[in-house]
C-alpha cells in the first residue's frame, strides 16, 4: 500500500515528470461482491490491480466482469463507488485503495 502510494504521488504528480501523464497511472482497488455475484465468483471480496486511474464505467465494468467471470449477469451489474452509485456515463478518478461495489439485482421478498 505505502509503495503504492509512493508511485502515485513520485510518478503521477511529480512537476519532474514529464513523460508520464495522469492517464497512465495505475491504482489498485478493493472489491466487494454482493448477492449473484459473489456467488457466480465464490468470493465475497477481492482486488482489481492495475486499473487505469482515469476510466470510464464501461472499461471498469468490463475488467470486473473479466476478472470475476461475471459474464452471466454482465447486463445487470451496478457499480458503487466508495458508497457512491457509478451511472454509465460517468468518467472516474481512482484513487489507491477505493472500494468498489459489486451490486448485482436484488429480489424476495413477498409480494
Amino acid at each position: 500500500m505505502i509503495l503504492g502510494l509512493y508511485y502515485i504521488f513520485t510518478f503521477c504528480f511529480s512537476p519532474h515528470v514529464e513523460n508520464l501523464s495522469r492517464e497512465e497511472c495505475r491504482v489498485d482497488l478493493k472489491v466487494l461482491l454482493f448477492a449473484g455475484a459473489r456467488e457466480i465468483s465464490g468470493i465475497s471480496e477481492g482486488r482489481l490491480r492495475n486499473v487505469p486511474a482515469n476510466c470510464s464505467h464501461k472499461q471498469l465494468l468490463e475488467r470486473v466482469i473479466g476478472t470475476f467471470g461475471l459474464e452471466k449477469m454482465a447486463d445487470c451489474i451496478a457499480l458503487a463507488l466508495n458508497q457512491n452509485y457509478v451511472a454509465e456515463e460517468d468518467n472516474l478518478v481512482l484513487k489507491e485503495g477505493d472500494e468498489l461495489a459489486v451490486i448485482p439485482p436484488l429480489s424476495g421478498g413477498k409480494s
